[in-house]
């Protein structure tokens, strides 16, 4: 999980985009 705390704000808006598009918003 550490990989989860070296994310950037930026990542997480950009994963957060991509499954707001799967649906998964």
């Amino acid at each position: 999980m550490q990989q989860v705390t070296q994310l950037n704000t930026s990542d997480l808006l950009a994963l957060k985009s991509h499954y707001s598009q799967l649906g998964y918003s």
